[in-house]
């Protein structure tokens, strides 16, 4: 699987109806497909899209209380900080 796994698929993962309510916010950390759309507008290159990409699949945790998986938050926070900073 490459590293641009979570930012090339599309999504596939079931929601919890709790998910919908919040947005796809799961206790301060984000749902895989929700942190997927809100990063895709920083991956403008090649390099772009390899880097978020690696910073996502690290930081993206099984959640056992919902089922599918979510990314920490503070991962999500400094993917969106180095991608906003780079603009």
């Amino acid at each position: 699987m490459s590293v641009s796994h979570i930012l090339s698929q599309p999504n596939n993962e079931l929601q919890e109806p709790s998910d919908l309510a919040s947005g796809g916010i799961i206790s301060g950390d984000v749902e895989c497909s929700r942190a997927q759309k809100m990063v895709l507008p920083f991956a403008t290159s090649n390099d772009k899209v390899e880097a978020i990409s690696k910073k996502l699949k690290d930081g993206c945790v099984i959640d056992q209380k919902c089922g599918g998986c979510k990314v920490k938050a503070n991962v999500m926070w400094e993917i969106l900080e180095d991608a906003m900073n780079e603009a």
